[in-house]
């Protein structure tokens, strides 16, 4: 079974991500969807550490930066004031680090590779959305130092009142910027967000462009090759 989850952990975590991501909107409500909230939000981090992380020194490094950051989300449900405020800036602070260094990571594993298979392939999927992850993060980080730094339409406002919302509100505008949708609902407006999203948008078009589009090319190029 560890072989079988080690053989398909860009595929466990890249239905962790998706799952969490798209049951985030139905559990901000009750403390029930609130706790499974974050238990989606611990179980992506673990998928993450699990999938991403395989050497000794990678895996330190992460804790490193994980268990400070669960520690300061944990603490921020029984503070209140500064003292919440202040744990909400480290957890989403070392949460953009985090995700990252897991970025970082499969970039540079896809680039040392080799062999492009449909693993391969799902990490560089599981990359793009744990960037926008990442960003997110960062976004919040900026809100919370300026609330006035983005401009939020009405029908969407009231995603700011609860921690758990803001964090959806913050996956959304991260990933209509990463895609360069842009519906207009949101948008920056502080110079650290403005330069935060076009720097954003920037990298979701050199990943896609290029990342993605390499490996899907050398895998066919295999498939090509090995074919009689």
């Amino acid at each position: 079974m560890s072989e079988m989850l080690r053989s398909h952990r860009h595929l466990a975590l890249l239905i962790t991500a998706v799952a969490g991501l798209t049951l985030q909107p139905l559990l901000q409500a009750k403390f029930v969807g609130v706790l499974i909230f974050e238990v989606l939000a611990y179980a992506l981090l673990i998928a993450v550490f699990l999938a991403i992380f395989e050497r000794h020194r990678d895996r330190k490094i992460a804790l490193m930066i994980g268990l400070p950051g669960i520690a300061a989300n944990l603490f921020a449900y029984f503070a209140h004031g500064t003292a919440q405020w202040a744990a909400l800036v480290l957890f989403h602070s070392l949460s953009v680090i985090f995700m990252g260094y897991a970025v970082g990571i499969i970039l540079r594993g896809v680039f040392r590779s080799r062999h492009i298979g449909a693993e391969q392939i799902l990490g560089g999927v599981c990359g793009y959305l744990l960037a926008g992850v990442a960003w997110a993060n960062l976004y919040l980080v900026i809100y919370f130092f300026r609330p006035d730094g983005f401009n939020v339409a009405p029908g969407l406002a009231m995603q700011l009142e609860t921690p758990e919302s803001r964090r959806f509100l913050f996956n959304y505008f991260s990933f209509i910027t990463l895609s360069t949708v842009g519906y207009g609902d949101m948008s920056p407006l502080s110079p650290a967000a403005c330069s935060a999203a076009w720097l954003e948008a920037l990298f979701g078009q050199f990943y896609m462009a290029v990342l993605i589009g390499q490996l899907i090319g050398m895998k066919l190029t295999q498939t090509a090759i090995t074919k009689p």
